[in-house]
């Protein structure tokens, strides 16, 4: 939930509420089925699927692809009470030679 709500109001403010909305269910959807799918191809029976972990990482993977040029803070809770400053970047500095 923290990586939800840390990247989520970044794609939030990006694509707008409305399409966020339908960003999170269907990213939790097709993440339920697609565990679904895994478990019964490698274990040959149904799977269930319930929690938010699917559309989470879906919420991620948008902000990875649109919102890759942002630079942030994220703050880690250590033992609950202190928290690491760690910049995130995902851009790439690199340039061709």
């Amino acid at each position: 939930m923290t990586f939800l709500w840390v990247v989520g109001t970044a794609v939030e403010r990006r694509v707008g509420g409305k399409t966020f909305s339908w960003l999170y269910l269907f990213t939790g959807l097709v993440g339920g089925l697609v565990y679904i799918l895994v478990e019964f191809i490698f274990h040959g029976r149904a799977g269930h699927a319930l929690g938010a972990s699917g559309a989470i990482a879906g919420i991620m993977g948008v902000f990875a692809v649109r919102c890759y040029f942002k630079s942030m803070i994220f703050p880690v809770p250590i033992l609950g009470i202190f928290s690491l400053i760690l910049p995130i970047s995902l851009r790439s500095d690199l340039t061709p030679s």
